[in-house]
């Protein structure tokens, strides 16, 4: 096994990330307290063509507007990979639920909801501040409601999808872009017994299937602020009166452009939970 580790301000994780998924087998990302910054490490099963990622390096860089990071490159033992990549990725407890690996022992407590996800080929570990964001928020949104009609837009690992399962137990469509997320979801559905309620499929806000099966209840998009505004017709159209939206992936500092875009369509917003330089929104319709 290979890696690939270098460290970006955590406003930028996300766009680095998705920006190099195609090259390795895994990526995971660590926060630095001390530095604001965010460690990425890709993993790959053979050497990289580290002059072509360093070259994607610079593109996602210039884009973002910050210098290029450097890079450290190692191979690990073939035995130690494993672990190497799940350490760090330590149990977290966000609002009802406990997220969790298959690397971790003991088992969760009793209050809690589980969700066992791991590091995989889809973004949605927990261990992401948009993430976490998000389940906190589902927790909230059990205290006042108890939606029949569910979507997960951008289910990534399928996270937030067994989330909803797991508190609501009723059925949901779960949508993305990318087919091996949809994949990912319905893997990590059947490990957490909730494959009955999820249907994950390949389709974006405007999916024949999403339109088939609305108006929802609940709706979460953990995407991004730019596609998040694009969305906001489709989207508020979607949601049935008295409906909740919980959209996340945007910046602190993009709360206001989010938020109005959906007040056009006469969502108001409940709450923001915020976490690092990262917010949830929480509106209803």
């Amino acid at each position: 096994m290979h890696t690939l580790t270098f460290a970006v301000p955590a406003p930028h994780t996300e766009v680095f990330s998705d920006g190099l998924q195609e090259f390795a087998a895994a990526v995971t990302a660590q926060l630095d307290d001390r530095v604001a910054e965010q460690t990425i490490t890709l993993y790959f099963e053979t050497p990289p063509d580290q002059p072509q990622i360093t070259a994607r390096l610079a593109l996602l860089a210039g884009l973002a507007n910050i210098p290029a990071p450097p890079t450290h490159y190692a191979q690990l033992p073939k035995t130690d990979w494993l672990s190497h990549v799940y350490r760090g990725l330590h149990p977290l407890r966000l609002g009802r639920f406990y997220v969790y690996g298959s690397h971790s022992t003991g088992a969760p407590p009793t209050a809690a909801i589980p969700i066992r996800v791991d590091a995989a080929t889809a973004f949605g570990s927990g261990h992401h501040a948009t993430t976490a964001a998000c389940l906190i928020a589902l927790s909230d949104v059990a205290n006042f409601k108890c939606p029949r009609r569910m979507l997960d837009l951008g289910c990534g690992s399928g996270i937030l999808a067994i989330g909803m399962a797991k508190l609501f137990h009723k059925k949901l469509l779960a949508l993305d872009i990318d087919p091996e997320a949809a994949r990912v979801t319905q893997t990590n559905a059947r490990i957490n017994g909730c494959e009955k309620f999820i249907h994950a499929a390949v389709g974006g806000s405007d999916s024949p299937l999403l339109k088939s099966r609305a108006p929802y209840d609940l709706i979460t998009a953990n995407i991004l602020a730019r596609p998040l505004t694009q969305m906001a017709h489709e989207l508020s159209h979607a949601l049935a009166p008295g409906g909740i939206l919980i959209l996340s992936g945007l910046l602190t500092a993009q709360e206001q452009l989010v938020a109005n875009a959906y007040l056009r369509h006469r969502l108001r917003r409940v709450k923001s939970i915020r976490r690092e330089e990262w917010s949830a929104l929480v509106l209803k319709k």
